[in-house]
């Protein structure tokens, strides 16, 4: 679960983000959403600590893994992509060998080691530690990188290509949570539908920000909007045309209130000018006294 607890950030005199709060649970699929320059992409670089906030938390239940794939792809020159699919299983490998090494000491009789060695299988196995290399078959020739040489360096793949890789890099580690900024840059049609099918599956939280409203509407159950004027975050249920049908009917609503509020001026103008007239009438007087006359008549 990640929690966010009144997030504040601003640039000089500008206010990015205005006490925001929100909570991803497992299994909640998040649209995130706004006007260009609303904090999106600030709010992902604060969850994941690259920035700073000015004041708020972020935290986590149970230390769960948050997974970032960026909107600009940066590639280390001279890396072959052999290399980042291993950086993608370190935690899996460093997993594998100590629990090697507490079989050792299990054999031995060690309590201590047992219990800790259980604690790390259940870790090992939601990495998907048993069937990783399936996943990485799976995952590969989902984001069509299956024919790709292993041993090439990643500098002299195409934009796409490196997006592709930097997201099946991403699915591979298995983070609790996902944060996707932009993920459907540079997918094709068969890799987005793959990503779509994939993420229908995918037992952590997932946070979205995208404009690609075909793809929010097939993979999103909430929406979180940015206020591009208050800079506050408001949540809806649903996919991306259930929060435009709940702006729509809060629209109307404020043309009807815009509406009835008018009326009731025009009737209260109305009721003024009735008034003031019949004070007019009745403050004539017929003595000639122009000053009382008109002295009365203004007031």
């Amino acid at each position: 679960m990640l929690i966010i607890e009144k997030l504040n950030k601003s640039y000089g005199q500008e206010t990015v983000l205005n006490d925001v709060s929100l909570t991803l649970d497992r299994g909640v699929i998040a649209g995130l959403i706004g006007a260009n320059g609303t904090g999106k992409t600030t709010l992902f670089t604060m969850i994941t600590s690259i920035e700073e906030a000015d004041s708020g938390r972020v935290s986590t239940s149970n230390n769960e893994k948050i997974g970032y794939l960026q909107q600009a792809v940066s590639v280390q020159e001279g890396r072959s992509v052999d290399s980042l699919l291993q950086e993608a299983l370190s935690e899996l490998r460093e997993l594998e060998s100590r629990m090697r090494e507490l079989e050792t000491r299990i054999e031995s009789g060690e309590a201590a080691a047992a219990e800790e060695y259980g604690v790390l299988t259940g870790r090992f196995e939601s990495l998907g530690g048993y069937d990783i290399e399936w996943k990485q078959r799976m995952i590969f020739d989902g984001m069509g990188l299956g024919e790709i040489d292993r041993s090439r360096p990643v500098d002299t793949l195409s934009g796409g290509e490196k997006t592709r890789l930097s997201l099946a890099k991403l699915l591979l580690s298995s983070p609790d949570i996902l944060l996707l900024d932009e993920p459907t840059n540079n997918l094709d049609i068969a890799s987005l539908e793959w990503l779509e099918n994939y993420l229908a599956q995918y037992r952590g939280g997932v946070m979205i920000a995208s404009h690609d409203r075909r793809f929010l509407n097939a993979t999103v159950n909430r929406i979180y909007e940015i206020d591009e004027h208050t800079h506050e975050i408001n949540e809806y249920p649903g996919n991306y045309d259930d929060f435009r049908s709940v702006r729509e009917a809060e629209r109307k609503q404020r043309e009807t209130a815009w509406e009835e509020e008018q009326a009731e001026l025009k009737e209260l103008k109305q009721v003024i000018r009735t008034v003031a007239a019949s004070t007019g009438k009745k403050n004539r007087r017929r003595d000639n006294d122009k000053f009382a006359h008109t002295f009365k008549t203004e007031r």
